[in-house]
């Protein structure tokens, strides 16, 4: 694949989830902060293998990448809050030979 997404998108996309999963109890309250009960079920674990989003960034794959970004739309207002702007995660391509 010639064009991958940059390293620094997927810092900026690591920060927003780790960000939305230190506000979050696994969706046992109906609180609005962190991810719901679906999102936590698939982010947590992940997220709980990685201490930084240096550290998730390096395993992090392009389509994860993506899917992630479409995900977090769900949570810009909780990002706003936290002054993160979901727009600006938007991944970011490089081309690579």
């Amino acid at each position: 694949m010639p064009y991958v997404v940059t390293f620094r998108s997927k810092v900026s996309i690591a920060e927003a989830l780790l960000e939305i999963d230190s506000h979050c109890d696994g969706a046992k309250k109906r609180d609005y902060y962190g991810f719901n009960k679906e999102d936590a079920a698939y982010y947590k674990p992940i997220l709980a293998e990685h201490d930084t989003e240096e550290d998730f960034t390096c395993v992090m794959f392009d389509g994860f990448a993506w899917n992630a970004f479409y995900k977090l739309k769900k949570y810009s207002e909780q990002l706003a809050d936290y002054g993160i702007c979901w727009r600006s995660l938007r991944p970011a391509v490089e081309w690579r030979a």
